[in-house]
């Protein structure tokens, strides 16, 4: 077994943590994503039902627990607000990111366990999921450690953490780690090695871990726990997230290489590099890492998943792939960054002319599109530098990395302060509590704003169908 470096691990853990809480507190909760988890998780603490995830009072049975458990004791320990609803996302992150590192160090050395931690932590959407209310990182985590536990042939794990997986996003959370492996054992001719994984057994133990909370929901619920239980994506069946899923494949693919700048140059090269010059025993280690990685493409083409939570799942196998590949330029390729200089600088070109056009669209955004787009191009710059001419691959991988971290900083502190008036609800709940004066009117809000509206005020809203061609309508109506 590789060693793993204290001194390693807590820079990694350090560096990773700064990044998933930095100005977590300073932003509002963006409607209707964050709002919803944020509100069910403060409805489950305010009700002390946790059994069944409520919203406005509404049992949701199909909603996994797993996440609203951790959020609504978080709410319970240190308060309900915008820092704690964003917390547990951002602790499941940060281990999503260890997990990778150990697996990687594992797999191969500690280089490449560090690199593929950094690379995975310092990605744009896996900054934006982490740092956001939501359910996303926690099903990453455990469909991650369980598809790291089948590498690293530690079966018991795998199994334990598929069930936990489930708790979290419902059965998605076993089918996705089952398929990525059935898909490459049987295309790898090895579909024996089903039977050193003792199917049956662990899948029972699977069931120990998520079985009693359907059983109890059953009992509570009936038969529409089982037939929600069906669906692949349970949230999809609550009507929260209307038109999410369903997209086509190739804007899954467009999501995930924006999102994973600033690594997305080193990605493309990595996925020829990771066949063409490959060794025996890597070659079985990165066609795994490719089956994973296409797996959410399917997934989310099929509209199985939600956009967002599913392309995210291919991120750590992308992180380890590009790792790997980047270690064995350092190793191998005797200073010639040719190719790796040429598609960072293109991806880096390409994302600094959409920062500034991007923020040119919105009123109040355009000086931080500038900001952002002009930091892009100098570290773009430096990196394509540092490779040419320097030839030095150390100092251009943290260059990227710090590319990651920048764009983070520069976001939270220069558009996101701004971003409130087109996404938030806080300052219109605020208003209207303050415009009250000690009355209790009732209030109808639209469907998608009302759970922002409930969590900022911690009030029963009605309901109101705004795009009703006679006119707004009241959906429903709570008394305060």
């Amino acid at each position: 077994m590789n060693r793993i470096s204290r001194n390693v691990f807590l820079v990694l853990f350090f560096l990773t943590g700064f990044g998933m809480l930095f100005a977590n507190h300073s932003t509002p909760l963006a409607d209707p994503r964050e709002s919803v988890y944020a509100e069910i998780a403060r409805e489950m603490l305010q009700c002390q039902d946790y059994l069944t995830p409520r919203l406005s009072d509404t049992p949701l049975p199909a909603m996994p627990p797993l996440y609203y458990w951790f959020t609504a004791g978080i709410f319970q320990l240190f308060g309900v607000g915008e820092f704690t609803a964003r917390f547990p996302s951002a602790v499941m992150a940060v281990l999503t990111v260890m997990a990778s590192y150990y697996s990687a160090t594992r797999l191969w050395n500690e280089r490449v366990g560090f690199w593929t931690g950094m690379i995975l932590g310092s990605s744009l959407l896996f900054y934006f999921t982490g740092k956001a209310s939501g359910t996303e990182t926690t099903c990453l985590f455990f469909c991650t450690a369980a598809l790291f536990c089948f590498l690293l042939e530690e079966y018991w794990l795998f199994y334990a953490f598929c069930g936990l997986a489930v708790l979290a996003q419902g059965f998605m959370g076993i089918i996705f780690p089952f398929s990525v492996i059935l898909f490459y054992l049987v295309l790898t001719g090895k579909p024996a090695k089903l039977l050193e994984m003792h199917v049956l057994p662990g899948i029972l133990l699977s069931c120990v871990f998520f079985a009693p909370w359907y059983f109890l929901q059953y009992e509570a619920h009936g038969m529409e726990v089982l037939q929600s239980a069906l669906r692949l994506d349970p949230v999809a069946g609550t009507g929260l997230w209307e038109g999410v899923a369903g997209h086509d494949w190739k804007f899954c693919l467009f999501l995930i290489l924006a999102g994973l700048f600033p690594w997305t140059g080193l990605l493309l090269k990595s996925v020829k590099d990771g066949i063409c010059e490959s060794k025996t025993g890597d070659l079985r280690k990165n066609i795994f890492l490719l089956f994973w990685c296409m797996a959410p493409l399917l997934f989310c083409g099929l509209g199985a998943i939600r956009m967002t939570g599913g392309v995210l799942l291919a991120f750590p196998a992308m992180a380890m792939l590009s790792s790997w590949n980047m270690e064995r330029m350092l190793r191998e390729d005797k200073a010639n960054f040719k190719s790796w200089a040429f598609v960072s600088l293109i991806t880096f070109l390409a994302a600094s002319a959409c920062w500034v056009f991007a923020g040119r669209e919105l009123p109040g955004l355009a000086f931080g599109g500038i900001v952002l787009g002009i930091m892009t191009l100098v570290m773009g710059i430096g990196i394509t530098v540092s490779l040419l001419i320097y030839k030095d691959g150390m100092l251009a991988a943290w260059l990227h990395a710090g590319t990651g971290m920048l764009a983070m900083i520069i976001i939270y502190v220069f558009l996101l302060p701004v971003a409130p008036v087109y996404c938030s609800v806080k300052d219109i709940a605020a208003e209207s509590v303050s415009g009250a004066e000690g009355n209790h009117p009732t209030v109808y809000v639209e469907k998608v704003l009302r759970p922002g509206f409930m969590f900022y005020t911690q009030e029963s809203v009605a309901e109101l169908d705004i795009g009703n061609p006679e006119g707004p309508r009241i959906i429903e109506e709570k008394e305060n």
